[in-house]
């Protein structure tokens, strides 16, 4: 079998061997690198195991250091087994539901008679400190299902999790063994040697519903984070709380932003009235840009045949992002995944000639993807969005111009919202893999090439990602960081020369030949979900005006019939020139003023007899909060007029 090694920078040590072998032994053996000590897991074709899980088959491996987020995650869940442990031993009839770690440190779900409270974690920290300072083992695993049912006989929440999360190519379920006595089911990997974990703090413990589903019993959760160093730990705590009032999740539900419910199901967003503004007025401005670069507007069911995705070619190199199909009276629909097929079909109901290409169609599209419940992250990771879809039909020597004209679309927008990008990428395939990729070299030679041309044309400095394209075709994206350190797509430029030839879409050439068009897949900020998760955690919640949800809103000082209707009459002003605008008047004026700085409301007016008599008005700015200005309303009305046009 071959094994490739990546070090830190990617670079390729190939190696051939006649018999299976542990990370561990391969660390050992053929890995260079002066900092073995720090390495505490690897990566198994992508997948995080721990140094003693086997390598039986050709793959790539990567090792993971110390510094690694993946390496931190595992010193985490190594330190949750710990804390399972002495529960187990604290309190001896608790039943350990699940150890997990997640971007905030680790948790541990248990179920307990007692009711836990914070001064009992002080006695949990002295007995793992008891347990950290002994020469304790912890060790991984793997039964069949058969086995690991018996094993966990008495704790139904294993016996659960063991039959949702049974590995279906091995027909196993991994456990880890804590100190030879405690056995906990495994839904991580832990940091080896069990040594490393020293450092840690307890911070909360709360009710937790059984897998996150309200309908099962609330369990007891502990909460905790560890580090590599007590200057780590102290570093980390600090960046975590931060972090969490970074987290769009965080800033959604304090800003009335939006909601999800279990009822309705795990990963379908539902915006409130304030998320519903934002996205229409981000709606509004991308359709008018889309109208200055020729666009046309086009609309398509959420529905599609299951023919219809074989054909596209979805159906075998997607399936297991789509959701089930429905079958009625012979028919078999999916929840459509994309557009692409749908546009392809447009496309195809008339025939084109050379001349009327490239041929734009844009589509602010509902989409339904299938997304592991564990990987469901607020409005990051959904199962339902909406996507800023286009496709464009071009000529082959039309390429490269569509693409600077995608990009420049793209750079503008971005602009507008002044959105921090980590890197560009440009996503290539990796020509060994003939399974994930369509097999045509000559296509794909001539679709990277074209790429890597217009991007050093445009001078963009960009990272090269093979293996990450798409199926049909390289593409080219703009890649940003969240709060919680995920790496994400925000807006994208594909090239495909695959589905014309799926569909046989075609156009008559000026030698008056059938000839397959290509198809630029673009997307200028990605879905309106993960968007809007971006700019709440890139503003902090603060919108420029002319996104802000409320832009205005007005204090009476007194519910006066007199402070009242000019009051009235100010916000109608206002309204009139289609400034988002509210009147508040219950609750004291120091409160009102609080809530709409809670609210993060851009401008405050206050209304009283001073301002009645003189015809004024008394504002301040969220940013400013401690300079009254009095002014007249028509001068606060041109000063928000300008600055909601402008857009800044």
């Amino acid at each position: 079998m071959e094994v490739k090694i990546l070090d830190e920078k990617n670079r390729i040590n190939s190696i051939k061997l006649n018999q299976s072998i542990t990370g561990y032994d391969l660390l050992q053996k053929y890995y260079q690198s002066k900092d073995k000590s720090q390495i505490v897991a690897f990566f198994l074709n992508d997948k995080v195991h721990d140094l003693f899980a086997k390598i039986s088959n050709d793959a790539t491996v990567k090792f993971i250091f110390q510094k690694d987020v993946e390496g931190w995650k595992t010193l985490n869940y190594g330190c949750a087994l710990v804390l399972a442990y002495a529960i187990k031993k604290v309190y001896p009839e608790a039943i350990i539901a699940l150890a997990n770690n997640n971007d905030y440190g680790f948790y541990l779900d248990f179920d307990y008679k007692k009711q836990l409270k914070q001064e009992d974690l002080q006695q949990l920290s002295f007995e793992m400190n008891k347990i950290l300072n002994t020469n304790f083992p912890i060790t991984r695993g793997c039964q069949d299902l058969t086995t690991t049912l018996d094993i966990y006989q008495d704790n139904p929440y294993a016996q659960e999790y063991a039959k949702l999360n049974l590995n279906q190519l091995t027909n196993q379920v991994c456990s880890y063994l804590i100190n030879n006595k405690v056995r906990v089911i495994a839904s991580s990997v832990a940091a080896y040697p069990s040594q490393l974990i020293k450092h840690f703090q307890l911070t909360s413990i709360t009710g937790a519903y059984w897998l996150g589903n309200e309908k099962n019993k609330q369990l007891q959760r502990i909460s905790g984070i560890a580090d590599w160093t007590k200057e780590q730990l102290v570093a980390k705590m600090h960046e975590i709380t931060v972090r969490r009032n970074q987290d769009h999740r965080f800033l959604g539900k304090k800003l009335n932003i939006f909601m999800f419910n279990d009822d309705v199901g795990r990963g379908l967003p539902m915006f409130l009235p304030n998320g519903m503004t934002i996205k229409k007025v981000i709606q509004e401005y991308l359709w008018e840009q889309e109208f200055k670069w020729d666009y046309q507007e086009v609309a398509t069911p959420v529905l599609g045949s299951v023919e219809l995705y074989k054909k596209s070619g979805h159906w075998d190199h997607y399936r297991e992002n789509m959701f089930s199909p429905i079958v009625k009276d012979n028919e078999q629909l999916v929840l459509r995944p994309m557009t692409c097929p749908h546009h392809c079909m447009i496309y195809q109901s008339i025939p084109h000639s050379y001349r009327d290409l490239p041929i734009r169609m844009s589509e602010h599209a509902l989409l339904y993807r299938y997304e592991a419940s564990g990987a469901l992250t607020g409005l990051e990771r959904v199962r339902s969005m909406e996507l800023t879809d286009s496709h464009i039909f071009v000529r082959p020597d039309q390429m490269k111009e569509e693409f600077k004209r995608c990009y420049h679309l793209i750079a503008d927008v971005l602009k507008t919202f002044n959105i921090k990008i980590d890197y560009l990428s440009l996503s290539l395939r990796d020509p060994k893999d003939n399974e994930k990729y369509f097999p045509d070299n000559e296509m794909w030679d001539k679709a990277e090439q074209a790429l890597r041309e217009v991007l050093d044309e445009l001078k963009l400095k960009y990272q090269e990602m093979v293996g990450e394209a798409a199926f049909y075709g390289p593409k080219f994206d703009v890649q940003i960081k969240t709060a919680l350190g995920h790496e994400i797509t925000i807006s994208t430029i594909q090239f495909d020369f695959l589905l014309p030839k799926r569909f046989n879409l075609t156009y008559i050439d000026n030698q008056n030949q059938e000839k397959h068009p290509v198809i630029v897949h673009r997307g200028i900020i990605g879905t309106y979900e993960r968007f809007i998760a971006t700019l709440l955690e890139q503003t902090q919640g603060v919108f420029p005006l002319w996104l802000a949800p409320k832009q205005l809103v007005i204090l009476p000082i007194n519910d006066s019939e007199e402070v009242i209707g000019y009051s009235s009459m100010i916000q109608q002003a206002f309204k009139a020139k289609n400034i988002r605008t509210s009147i508040i008047v219950n609750e004291t004026l120091g409160k009102r003023i609080k809530t709409a700085h809670e609210e993060k409301i851009p401008y405050i007016v206050v209304i009283g007899k001073k301002e009645l008599n003189n015809k004024k008005i008394t504002y301040h700015t969220y940013q400013d909060q401690k300079h009254d200005l009095v002014v007249t309303k028509d001068v606060l009305l041109k000063k928000m007029v300008k600055e909601i046009a402008g857009k800044k």
